[in-house]
């Protein structure tokens, strides 16, 4: 699992600076890394939404695994998850969320997101 952190790159250029004009003698090597960094493009706006939504997939089926499903073969189901077999998921565990077909590369994830986000709403709506 990768993590992102955001860091401005004016203060990213302040930090290479110390690393290599310092008060040591000898510039930095992590200096010049860091400086590759910035040349590089960061992940595209679709690229991390597909991130989140793969976790986001990986979230539902260990919560629905430790929780809600009625599980007397739980590792049938992840079995099924783990191999694409999402037509059997659908039939066998129609109460399962909705998020662990993001890793259905045939699934509309658009289709998803605004389900979801519709149940969040009406959660909200109701609370």
């Amino acid at each position: 699992m990768s993590e992102h952190i955001s860091v401005p790159k004016h203060e990213l250029e302040r930090i290479i600076n110390v690393l290599r004009y310092g008060a040591h003698p000898h510039p930095s090597p992590h200096a010049d890394y860091l400086a590759t960094l910035l040349e590089q493009p960061g992940p595209s706006q679709d690229e991390l939404l597909d991130e989140q939504r793969g976790q986001a997939a990986v979230d539902a089926v260990i919560d629905y695994m430790l929780g809600e499903g009625r599980f007397e073969e739980p590792l049938v189901f992840l079995r099924c998850w783990n191999e694409g077999s999402f037509d059997s998921l659908r039939e066998e565990w129609p109460d399962a969320p909705l998020a662990i077909y993001y890793a259905d590369p045939l699934a509309d994830h658009a289709a998803i997101d605004a389900a979801l986000a519709l149940a969040r709403n009406s959660e909200e709506g109701q609370a």
